[in-house]
């Protein structure tokens, strides 16, 4: 019976076994997959998820529009000028298309052309064209359709804004207004407390220095950081070489990066040595060496000038002695360790100019902090009483000074602390007083005199310009308020932080 029934049966068992072994391949060889579903959704817009690789997409498009000089509407500081501009870009391909706004394949295309990247003599050079697809953004994986693509976006963006246009309505009030604004003159005094009065005065004892070089918490930074010098090959286009360009200039360029390559392959081996390496590559004549250097004084050696050369130096270690091929636009370089004096732990004497200096900064910045606290609710007491700032100062041990009377267009910045009275007084009305600046020097309390009006005479001839220019305001703030809404029109919702 058990037998007949299994023949009757055995077309549906069959299928049924196949089934069970095709999911278990699935499951047991593409496990991996299988988990990654979900972890590449970065965000949700418009109910649907927006991936990892979608983003990158959309940045890589932005940049390309920075090479293409697409800085007027697509990749301006308005558009993509923040770290919304990928969503910005989510934003752009759902309105535009809601709005019916897409350009034609014959608009791109003469956009294309009028690019200043692609012109000679003020006119389409196709030759420059076919020079940067190839040379500048085919490596990049980009090719014409991605041009095309971006500058369609461009075309987008231009005509977004010029519907929003309407709104940048510059009024004579506001442009009057504007100018008084920027054009007044202020007149300000301030008194400045010096850190250098309070450091000078801070006494710090051998036990002080002490217990500061034996805290186990600051044990490492009392270091001195290892010595090391380098080796390194540069190989360069010649002169003429240089001036080729399209397949003649890339053949040269391989010619350089194949040797390059084999030098960079032969180090990998244990026990290379640069120094008999490059002599069998012929590359001796090309190799030279740095003097000593560590993390401070890196940046002070000749070679710093190099494109990548520091951040390639600074990531050397006895374990990963040598570094990639770095290439610019007409050279390559590579770099490998030929010296190394291990880090090691200052000693108390080493390490005591910089603890008490780090001491006497803190302490003096502290006793600074402290009279301020003290000093200029006795200024605000004394100003109530009707005194002036300078006699309100005196009464509170500090000396005022007269500021240069300036205006935010014709602002002062002679003083190191300028550019923070400058911007402090913008707050601030007549007879008021600042908050404490703190600066490098110490701190600085701004007294606002008073407000001069602007030169009437001069305001009839920028009259236009500040026209233009509050019209010109008021469009970057419609742009990024259009953008705003519509991310959140969008229902954006961020899983994942890309400046990461």
């Amino acid at each position: 019976m058990v037998l007949e029934s299994l023949r009757k049966n055995q077309q549906w068992l069959m299928i049924l076994i196949a089934t069970l072994v095709i999911i278990s391949f699935v499951w047991f060889f593409n496990r991996t997959e299988l988990n990654k579903i979900g972890r590449d959704r970065v965000a949700s817009m418009y109910g649907r998820s927006i991936t990892m690789q979608e983003t990158d997409r959309i940045r890589r498009l932005f940049e390309l529009g920075l090479q293409l000089g697409l800085t007027t509407n697509l990749a301006s500081g308005d558009f993509a000028g923040d770290q919304n501009y990928i969503w910005n870009g989510v934003v752009l391909r759902h309105e535009a298309l809601r709005m019916g706004i897409v350009p034609t394949h014959e608009e791109i295309e003469e956009a294309v052309k009028r690019l200043p990247a692609f012109q000679t003599n003020g006119s389409y050079d196709g030759a420059k064209y076919a020079t940067f697809l190839t040379d500048r953004i085919g490596s990049k994986g980009f090719g014409q359709k991605q041009v095309e693509e971006v500058v369609g976006m461009d075309l987008q963006v231009a005509r977004i804004r010029h519907m929003l246009e309407s709104v940048a309505v510059s009024s004579p009030a506001e442009v009057k207004a504007m100018y008084e604004e920027f054009n007044a003159k202020t007149e300000a005094q301030v008194t400045r407390l010096k850190l250098a009065d309070f450091t000078g005065a801070v006494v710090v004892s051998d036990d002080d220095v002490k217990k500061v070089f034996e805290d186990p918490a600051k044990k490492e930074s009392f270091k001195k950081d290892a010595l090391r010098k380098v080796k390194y090959v540069k190989l360069e286009l010649t002169e003429d070489e240089k001036k080729l360009a399209g397949p003649p200039r890339r053949e040269a360029l391989q010619k350089i990066a194949d040797k390059m390559e084999a030098l960079s392959q032969a180090m990998l081996e244990s026990g290379a040595n640069i120094d008999k390496i490059a002599a069998g590559l012929g590359l001796t004549e090309a190799m030279k060496e740095s003097a000593e250097f560590d993390r401070e004084t890196l940046s002070r050696l000749p070679e710093a000038s190099i494109t990548g050369f520091l951040q390639a130096a600074s990531n050397l270690t006895q374990e990963n002695p040598s570094s990639d091929v770095l290439q610019s636009a007409d050279s390559f370089y590579f770099l490998t360790v030929s010296a190394w004096t291990p880090e090691r732990g200052l000693t108390i004497e080493e390490a005591r100019p910089g603890i008490v200096k780090q001491l006497q900064e803190q302490r003096g910045r502290e006793a600074l902090d402290a009279k301020v606290a003290e000093s200029r609710p006795k200024i605000v007491e004394a100003l109530k009483a009707g005194k002036t700032f300078g006699e309100s100062c005196t009464a509170a041990g500090l000396k005022a000074e007269d500021f240069p009377t300036f205006s935010l267009t014709e602002p002062n910045f002679e003083a190191p602390d300028a550019s923070k009275v400058v911007e402090a007084s913008v707050e601030l009305v007549e007879g008021q007083l600042s908050k404490a600046l703190p600066t490098p020097e110490g701190a600085t309390i701004v007294f606002l005199v008073r407000r001069l009006p602007a030169d009437e005479k001069k305001f009839e001839t920028q009259r236009d310009a500040m026209a233009n220019s509050l019209r010109s305001r008021k469009r970057q703030i419609a742009m990024r308020e259009w953008l705003r809404v519509g991310r959140e029109a969008a229902g954006l919702e961020q899983f994942v932080d890309l400046r990461n």
